[in-house]
């Protein structure tokens, strides 16, 4: 028996409760303090675990793994999601290395063909526009949601008067700043919404890390429009493909199992 089979479902079960335990806006920072100080093997166990579970429609897994995810972001590029990537290729954990990847987005921000820049607005100072991202009345609201400071955006997404409409139309525009596009994914109100995800994992100018990360929490319903995409990153394409025929080849297994038990004789009376 491997490592992981011995110890994926003890661990990652163990983290489900840890995690499900706490307030949402506390999770992330919990599963962060976990991958800081868990050693590789366990939390790659952990991440496969975590994975197979959702795979079988575990709402509590996906929920943790979601946690787990945004947390891998945070971490950005040290020294532990490198050293989790190259556990997982060593253990030829094949959907955890994928989930690891940090490839180059699939279309890169060209400031030349930014449009519809309100002048007016940019020429205000830094400072001038994150305070009125604060507590803007609506229409600057509006005009601040083409900010290009991950700053602005980070306290324009605080908003009380922000909605979701609002937020999905910044996720999807093109073209569209990386930094920008990550401060939408990590915040706490509106990066687990799903009509959120799907616009970030639909943009190609989204970091791909973030992307693939998206294709293993989405819905299979969405995960099938990303296959087909043939303007985000082909990583992005492939992963969800994987996804979507290990969905498929666990259908087959359980319809074959159940014709199996339709075979079987019955007992005595």
């Amino acid at each position: 028996m491997s490592a992981t089979a011995k110890g994926g479902p003890q661990l990652a079960g163990r983290l489900v409760r840890r995690l499900l335990g706490l307030e949402r806006a506390m999770r992330v920072e919990a599963a962060r303090r976990m991958l800081e100080s868990m050693p590789v093997g366990e939390t790659v166990e952990i991440l496969a675990e975590l994975m197979r579970r959702r795979a079988e429609g575990d709402a509590k897994a996906l929920e943790a793994l979601a946690s787990v995810i945004e947390a891998l972001v945070h971490l950005g590029e040290g020294d532990t999601p490198s050293a989790l990537y190259a556990e997982a290729c060593r253990r030829n954990l094949e959907g955890v290395r994928r989930l690891l990847m940090r490839p180059a987005a699939a279309k890169t921000f060209d400031p030349n063909e930014e449009r519809s820049i309100d002048r007016e607005m940019r020429a205000k100072t830094l400072g001038m526009r994150r305070q009125l991202a604060r507590a803007a009345d609506p229409v600057t609201m509006l005009r601040l949601t083409t900010d290009p400071d991950p700053g602005v955006i980070r306290n324009l997404l605080r908003h009380p008067r922000l909605t979701e409409a609002d937020v999905v139309r910044m996720a999807a525009r093109r073209p569209g700043r990386p930094e920008v596009l990550m401060e939408i994914f990590r915040s706490p109100k509106w990066g687990v919404r799903q009509r959120v995800r799907r616009a970030l994992a639909n943009n190609p100018y989204t970091p791909t890390e973030v992307a693939l990360k998206l294709v293993e929490i989405l819905p299979l319903t969405e995960v099938r429009g990303l296959a087909a995409d043939g303007s985000l990153h082909e990583e992005v394409q492939r992963a969800a493909r994987a996804r979507l025929e290990h969905a498929r080849r666990r259908r087959a297994v359980a319809r074959a199992a159940a014709h199996l038990e339709d075979l079987e004789p019955e007992g005595d009376a």
